[in-house]
């Protein structure tokens, strides 16, 4: 198992959302199907070349690898900043796809629909890391050009094994934002509005990535807003523990540990954004509050 990384200065969302298809097919995922928004259609291939993905209504279902039947679903809007993002653990096998129609699902869930996705053209760094066994975590994310807080953060997150609830038999967080204070600011993917989402026995919920505490002064306080003063520098990335929010009597309580995610404890004075933690032979990218897994080469940004 390795983690593959990738990173580019693509001119368009158009470019960036090819690379990380291809991305993702070298890591061992599949298009399992695909349309190129004008006349090519392929129901069980991939349709999309090194110049299309450009028109409105294009998609490509993408499966992760192993022999597993989960899907992301990415359809572009009217310009190349603006998708919709769609996630199935059972794959996208209905409707009457053709080259301008994607296929549908009735227990589809939406990460975010028709909404503006991706930065203006041109103007930021793609990141994208992908695994390349089970489970196949993944996240891609924009960051400026030149630096500064992370616009576009796009993830699938495996829970640790072992620290999840049997009950759960989809055991991931996903996520998909643009220019959300859960990215901009701090990508915590966190809060119960907004956060991530995830299925937790057979139901789809939101679940927050939960911020650690730290005890500063007798009180108790946001570890993540705050140890970076209390630090004097230090890093120290903590884990996270994902929850899962739903009304009672709803399952809402412990997701697991997040196996391919860390807190951040300094403030960007000290890691800017894009900074590079090394651990062993590898390495982690500060993208907001999040320390996320890289490859063997750290990233140059």
């Amino acid at each position: 198992m390795a983690y593959l990384e990738d990173l580019t200065t693509p001119a368009t969302g158009d470019a960036a959302m090819r690379r990380l298809k291809d991305h993702l097919v070298a890591a061992g995922w599949a298009v399992a199907a695909s349309g190129d928004g004008r006349s090519a259609y392929e129901a069980a291939g991939d349709a999309i070349t090194a110049g299309s993905l450009d028109a409105s209504g294009a998609w490509m279902r993408l499966r992760m690898g192993g022999g597993a039947t989960r899907e992301l679903l990415f359809v572009r809007g009217g310009a190349s900043t603006t998708w919709t993002v769609r996630y199935r653990a059972a794959g996208f096998g209905g409707g009457s796809p053709s080259a301008t129609t994607a296929p549908t699902a009735t227990d589809q869930q939406a990460l975010i629909s028709a909404a503006q996705l991706l930065p203006a053209d041109g103007g930021y760094r793609w990141l994208v890391c992908a695994e390349d066994a089970a489970p196949w975590h993944f996240w891609a994310g924009a960051i400026p050009t030149g630096g500064g807080a992370p616009r576009t953060l796009i993830g699938l997150w495996p829970m640790r094994s072992g620290s999840y609830p049997s009950a759960d038999a989809e055991p991931y967080a996903s996520w998909a934002s643009y220019d959300d204070t859960n990215v901009s600011t701090s990508a915590r993917v966190a809060d119960a509005s907004s956060g991530a989402k995830g299925f937790v026995s057979g139901t789809w919920r939101t679940c927050g990535f939960m911020v650690p505490a730290l005890v500063q002064g007798g009180s108790a306080v946001n570890g993540v807003a705050s140890l970076g003063a209390a630090s004097s520098g230090d890093e120290l990335p903590a884990e996270i523990l994902c929850g899962s929010y739903a009304a009672r009597p709803s399952y809402h309580g412990v997701r697991g540990y997040v196996r391919d995610a860390r807190y951040v404890l300094t403030t960007t004075a000290t890691t800017p954004h894009g900074t590079h933690l090394e651990q062993g032979s590898r390495y982690w990218v500060r993208v907001g509050d999040l320390w996320l897994p890289w490859g063997a080469t750290p990233p140059a940004l």
